[in-house]
């Protein structure tokens, strides 16, 4: 004859009990909030070079920019933690490095959120006047470049320059008008070295009437890129106008350079 296992009325309840428990438990891990991804080097490298472990940050930092040579906040930082330990020239290079990459990226930047595109083209604006401050052997010429530089990224990040609104064509009721476009010369290695092509320039007509944040878009070597900033700085236009008043706007030029 079977047997029947009989349970006394405690052994039920436990049993119900261990039953819902682990009805509870299963429900609640599946409703619970994804854990947040773990830090990553990078991430890691920016908290001790905010902090007092600057050898730290350096180690990581340096393996982030290894994995990913266009990381602007793994240079920028990494320049941090180099100052902190008082090594000018790697500064220097990470703080030049950050602010370059910037540079070269500003356009593909827009595709990323706002809030991270704000926080690296402020950060490579302050790698670029970092840069400045550590490197005083500069001359006029490149002091001025990499103040563009520092201001053009501040532009493009929203910070520092609200009182300077930067309108596009299509916003203005009046383009900024044109009255004098002196050409640039060549440079004597240029011609010898028969460079030809065209200089693609990006910068802001002022409401006061001066070219400013002048950025190369697309440039050609010996010195002929710094030409066609020379020229450009000394170009005289009529502002733009919105609802009746000077404004500032977008422009971009080109200068062809040709040997005949």
């Amino acid at each position: 004859m079977a047997l029947v296992p009989v349970l006394r009325a405690g052994e039920a309840i436990v049993i119900r009990f261990s039953f819902f428990l682990i009805i509870f438990t299963l429900v609640g891990n599946a409703l619970a909030p994804a854990q947040a991804p773990a830090p990553t080097e990078r991430d890691r490298g920016i908290v001790f070079a905010q902090g007092e472990n600057p050898a730290e940050a350096i180690r990581l930092l340096t393996a982030a920019t290894k994995q990913d040579k266009k990381d602007i906040r793994a240079w920028h930082w990494l320049g941090i933690a180099f100052e902190k330990q008082q090594k000018v020239n790697d500064a220097l290079k990470a703080h030049e490095k950050a602010a370059k990459v910037a540079d070269e990226l500003h356009t593909s930047l827009i595709e990323r959120s706002a809030s991270l595109l704000k926080l690296e083209l402020v950060e490579a604006a302050d790698s670029a006047e970092r840069f400045l401050s550590l490197n005083s052997g500069l001359s006029d010429k490149k002091r001025k470049e990499w103040r563009d530089r520092a201001d053009f990224l501040r532009v493009h990040a929203g910070a520092g320059f609200a009182e300077r609104q930067i309108y596009k064509s299509g916003e203005v009721n009046s383009r900024a008008r044109v009255l004098r476009k002196p050409e640039p010369a060549y440079t004597e290695a240029a011609r010898n070295n028969q460079i030809t092509g065209t200089v693609v320039l990006r910068c802001v007509f002022g409401a006061d009437g001066m070219v400013r944040n002048l950025f190369v878009v697309k440039g050609l070597p010996d010195g002929l890129s710094e030409r066609a900033i020379e020229a450009a700085r000394k170009i005289k236009f009529i502002p733009a106008l919105k609802d009746g008043r000077p404004v500032s706007m977008w422009m971009q030029l080109e200068y062809n350079f040709n040997l005949y």
